[in-house]
């Protein structure tokens, strides 16, 4: 994908080799002052915490145990992952991300952002986006597994995993390869509403290409092994950003945002190789802004 520069008056810290007139890369779209709007909704998990209504919720009268039927999203998730225990050879690496460029443009966009676009700015599509270059890179990553052999697909269907009453589902962003970073953030907030509702549609169903999580939303982790959902080749999951002492080229110490971005491929269908190169692309798209 071409890159555009970035206007003039960007935060400091941001590579003043891209900076200049036009549209953020990969955006499509053109900050302003803007004042934002619009917010974000909760992750819908089925007991919500310290609600009277939440029959897990210690000192609540009743019985000693409690019992909480196996909804449909929870029985899916178990067969799931005894196929996996049972068929994949899950292996993880881990890397950490210096997000001060990723952050800085995030954070001048968003109130512009939301007024236009009417939706929350998270970082998932930006997320999103580096997934779906670095699969355009290492697309070995990009296929499914079987004894027959790998099925590489020719375009990013990329999985996001959403929280749901009762769970976690899957929903796919078709094509994601082609779609801005406004593109992703409107899909991924509409799918992930369908996924709350249950009215996921046969295209929002089908199988993905590649997963990924942005775990990181949901608390202080540092980072997790993801679990692959067969038959997918990987899961790549986006850790909390924290600040974090980073050395410096001249051993100075100085405190970064930083994140952990946690890779699980099947060691049965690629190898340490692939997986260095795919995770450290994402890297790479994520600290130079290379959308």
């Amino acid at each position: 994908m071409a890159m555009n520069q970035f206007p003039s008056g960007l935060p400091g810290g941001l590579p003043t080799s891209r900076m200049g007139p036009g549209p953020v890369p990969g955006m499509g779209f053109m900050p302003g002052s803007a004042p934002a709007s619009g917010g974000g909704s909760g992750p819908g998990f089925m007991f919500p915490g310290g609600t009277a209504d939440n029959p897990m919720a210690m000192g609540m009268p009743g019985p000693p145990m409690v019992p909480v039927p196996i909804n449909s999203v929870r029985m899916g998730t178990a067969q799931s992952m005894d196929m996996m225990r049972q068929n994949i050879a899950p292996i993880t690496v881990v890397a950490d991300v210096d997000v001060s460029n990723l952050k800085a443009l995030h954070d001048w966009i968003k109130p512009s952002f939301e007024a236009q676009m009417g939706i929350a700015l998270t970082y998932t599509p930006f997320f999103a986006r580096a997934t779906a270059v670095a699969l355009q890179a290492v697309p070995i990553m990009n296929s499914i597994f079987s004894p027959q052999g790998h099925m590489v697909s020719r375009t990013v269907n990329l999985g996001i995993a959403t929280q749901v009453p009762g769970g976690v589902m899957i929903p796919t962003i078709v094509g994601a390869e082609h779609k801005t970073i406004p593109d992703l953030a409107r899909e991924i907030a509409t799918i992930g509403q369908r996924a709350r509702a249950g009215q996921l549609t046969p295209l929002d169903s089908i199988v993905a290409s590649f997963v990924m999580t942005n775990t990181g939303k949901f608390g202080e982790t540092m980072f997790g092994t993801p679990t692959i959902k067969p038959p997918n080749v990987g899961i790549l999951a986006f850790e909390a950003i924290k600040k974090r002492a980073v050395a410096l080229e001249n051993d100075e110490i100085v405190a970064r945002p930083v994140m952990h971005l946690a890779l699980t491929a099947d060691h049965r269908a690629v190898d340490g190789a692939e997986m260095a190169a795919f995770i450290g692309k994402v890297k790479q798209v994520l600290e130079n802004l290379a959308f």
